[in-house]
């Protein structure tokens, strides 16, 4: 329906919605995975936005938070999203649209790992959603409550919100959400060590998006990969690692996180880490996740590197990378 929109504004002769037309274009070129196209769309769009009203300038930011977002610039993605919360009264935003944006904020601050920005969007979301019964946004509403409990290690409220969520994604029966529903689940089980519970879980997400897109099939694979190597199954990780570099050839869609695991892991499950291997960690791997500040993930491959020097009686540079790993919050 929204995609339905954009072309009726796309094909609009009112002049008046000139811009209004090239910023939705954006929106279009986003839907449609046509990244290239967004982000031509962006530089067209950037020297027109001092001449934007309020209702411009709302969806400006808008659209560009979310072209900031696969390009996961998370910290710019936010500022852009706070900047157009601070139209919502002059650009006349509607409550739906208001709280669609509110629920990209509760969203984006997850990924940040900002657990009281996060909340209070997210309680703000759930709210309205609970009250229009719009049950398909409470479900990821509970979703991002699971995580924020979990990464205040409230394991038991973390359970419940997630068991919130994907009953309501069975009553729905969306594929997609029960999905992310059994991922997120999954990833609590990992977080308490509970491998064969974690493995479970991560496999019924996977099977639910095998036939989905590769962006989304990728993140069981790599945490069955990880969850495997953790217990010491290689042979299992092999198989899992096998499956997700096949599925990175599709590099366009598929957040570069995921295109760095299986790299690294490819050198670990074949026994070749080296020199060589050590220097990509340190040159590409830890610089792009310190970049986009990405602690959970530096923080991992901070300790991997302190293994590899301990390994090799390098105990000086190996107590120098277990030291910055453990100055690293786990939440």
């Amino acid at each position: 329906m929204y995609e339905n929109h954009i072309k009726n504004i796309l094909i609009s002769e009112d002049s008046s919605l000139f811009y209004l037309t090239e910023i939705h274009k954006l929106r279009y070129f986003m839907l449609s995975k046509a990244f290239k196209q967004a982000e031509k769309q962006v530089f067209i769009l950037q020297p027109l936005i001092d001449d934007f009203n309020s209702l411009e300038s709302y969806y400006w930011n808008k659209f560009y938070a979310d072209y900031l977002w696969t390009k996961q610039s998370f910290h710019l993605a936010l500022k852009h999203y706070q900047e157009a919360e601070s139209y919502f009264h002059q650009a006349y935003i509607s409550q739906e649209e208001q709280h669609d944006l509110i629920f990209c904020i509760a969203t984006i601050a997850s990924a940040l790992k900002n657990n009281p920005l996060s909340y209070t969007y997210t309680k703000k979301a759930l709210r309205y959603y609970q009250e229009k019964y719009d049950l398909y946004k409470c479900a990821e509403c509970h979703n991002l409550l699971g995580i924020i409990y979990q990464r205040a290690n409230l394991f038991e409220q973390a359970e419940d919100s997630y068991q919130n969520a994907l009953m309501i994604a069975n009553q729905l029966n969306i594929k997609r959400l029960i999905s992310l529903c059994y991922q997120n689940i999954g990833k609590l089980h990992t977080i308490k060590r509970e491998s064969e519970q974690a493995i479970h879980y991560y496999k019924l997400s996977y099977k639910l998006r095998k036939e989905g897109p590769t962006y989304l099939e990728v993140i069981p694979i790599s945490s069955l990969m990880k969850e495997y190597y953790q217990v010491g199954k290689c042979d299992e990780a092999k198989h899992w690692l096998t499956k997700g570099l096949s599925r990175i050839k599709d590099t366009e869609t598929i957040q570069s996180i995921y295109i760095v695991e299986f790299k690294v892991y490819q050198k670990i499950l074949n026994q070749c880490r080296d020199d060589e291997w050590a220097h990509y960690i340190k040159q590409e791997v830890l610089p792009f996740f310190e970049k986009q500040r990405l602690y959970e993930p530096l923080k991992q491959y901070l300790k991997i590197l302190g293994d590899y020097y301990y390994d090799n009686r390098k105990y000086k540079l190996a107590s120098e990378y277990f030291s910055r790993s453990s100055d690293i919050p786990i939440n």
